[in-house]
């Protein structure tokens, strides 16, 4: 996910979930303390159904290498093979809280690396409501926090990798239990909007075992070949 997407989240949630979280002080807490804070977060986000349904509504807009089609950006993914909306709608829940988790613990560094700011800029973001009157989305315009871009932040990341999605050969993709499943539906949408879905393809192992973990990797690259040999997307095994 984009170093600005996630700068908009943090702004858009500061008004639709207000005093859920003092972002000054939640930035010097250690990792043991954000655990217990991020799973704390997250259960009072999915509390609160009204206020995430409509954070979900919100879309950005993108860049053309981003948005090609001039729809926007969805401000929350959703776990794509979520069974129904409720089940969509929790995923959308969890990946609010690992925004604001890497928004409040990865910052500090983001600011450091950017010369002490960010690259981000909304001072001119008109954020769009699905299904929103014009009042109201004139009313969260109005109340949404806005920053300028630093220059030196801005040269520090232009020279930086941000995925498009725009696949030119196939890619597999493995994910073994404590990976981060946000960012690979985050990743996933990039793919699907550059219109590239079908060279992406997307192997779970749900284990951590290093042996097994070697021979599914062996068993990806394979996979990967055969593809590009044959034009046959792979189908994976259920590991056990």
């Amino acid at each position: 996910m984009g170093l600005e997407h996630v700068m908009h989240v943090a702004a858009l949630f500061d008004v639709l979930f207000p005093d859920l979280v003092e972002f000054e002080r939640e930035r010097g807490m250690m990792p043991p303390e954000f655990a217990a804070f991020t799973e704390a977060l997250e259960a009072r986000i999915l509390a609160d159904w009204q206020a995430l349904q409509r954070i979900a509504t919100i879309h950005l807009p993108g860049s053309e290498r981003y948005d090609p089609d001039g729809v926007g950006l969805t401000v929350v993914w959703a776990d794509p093979t979520a069974p129904d909306a409720e089940a969509a709608l929790m995923s959308q829940g969890e990946m609010l809280s690992y925004m604001m988790w890497y928004y409040l613990v990865m910052g500090e560094d983001v600011r450091t690396r950017g010369g002490g700011a960010y690259a981000g800029d909304n001072r001119h973001v008109v954020y769009r409501g699905e299904g929103w009157s014009p009042e109201d989305e004139a009313d969260l315009n109005a109340r949404v926090p806005r920053y300028e871009a630093d220059p030196m932040a801005v040269r520090y990341w232009t020279f930086h990798y941000e995925p498009s999605g725009a696949l030119q050969i196939p890619l597999v993709s493995i994910m073994a239990p404590g990976g981060s499943p946000q960012s690979l539906w985050a990743y996933a949408d990039r793919v699907n909007r550059s219109g590239a879905s079908e060279l992406f393809s997307h192997w779970p192992i749900p284990t951590r075992e290093q042996a097994i973990l070697r021979q599914n990797m062996a068993t990806a690259l394979v996979g990967l070949v055969d593809w590009l040999e044959t034009g046959v997307p792979p189908t994976w095994p259920m590991v056990p």
